[in-house]
């Protein structure tokens, strides 16, 4: 909580590592330098409502001015609580940026793997929630099925989707392999990636 009570107000020098973005207006990022010191543990933050000066990716690091303010929130009809969410997920801050330069331009070799998933499963009707379910990619789900998901009580599925998706990928795919093999229809290709995507378990396709 000491971030939400010292860094609000002032403008803050910082530097920022890109933990996730949709690639727009929406970013998520940790503090890692403050005013030329490193921090520990960095902060979380989401920068909402402006581009950046150039493409942007997950592992980007960038040099910026910073006006941020404590999460704040209130429980909506389903008694979901965006600001206890948002502190559970490390991510206190929220705010824009002032000015902003890149100091580190390469993306994170899980974005590149994730934007080449992306291309992947660009045919599928539910391409993005697949990436959310499979790899933990929140901003790739819509909305609405985020709320659903909410509402409903399945909305950590996708963290844990998250914390999967960042191991080996290569023995990942090959659990899968055996798998996929069974489901190259067009149909149930799209079922069994799905599920292979989500679950890491190998099984049959029926």
């Amino acid at each position: 909580m000491w971030a939400g009570e010292t860094l609000t107000g002032a403008t803050q020098d910082a530097i920022v590592e890109i933990i996730a973005t949709d690639g727009m207006t929406t970013h998520y990022g940790q503090i890692t330098h403050l005013q030329g010191r490193r921090i520990f543990p960095a902060p979380g933050l989401v920068l909402y409502g402006e581009y950046l000066p150039q493409a942007v990716c997950a592992g980007q690091v960038w040099s910026m001015k910073l006006k941020v303010r404590a999460v704040h929130g209130q429980l909506n009809d389903g008694g979901f609580d965006s600001q206890r969410y948002a502190i559970a997920q490390h991510q206190p801050l929220t705010g824009r940026f002032l000015q902003a330069s890149v100091i580190e331009p390469n993306c994170s070799l899980r974005a590149q793997y994730l934007a080449s998933l992306q291309t992947t499963l660009q045919p599928y009707m539910w391409n993005a929630v697949i990436l959310g379910l499979g790899m933990g990619e929140r901003l790739s789900v819509p909305k609405e099925i985020k709320n659903i998901m909410r509402d409903t009580g399945t909305a950590h599925l996708i963290k844990l989707g998250f914390l999967w998706g960042r191991g080996p990928i290569p023995n990942r795919y090959q659990d899968c392999t055996s798998l996929l093999r069974r489901c190259w229809l067009q149909d149930s290709f799209a079922v069994g990636k799905f599920f292979c995507l989500g679950a890491g378990s190998t099984g049959k396709c029926h």
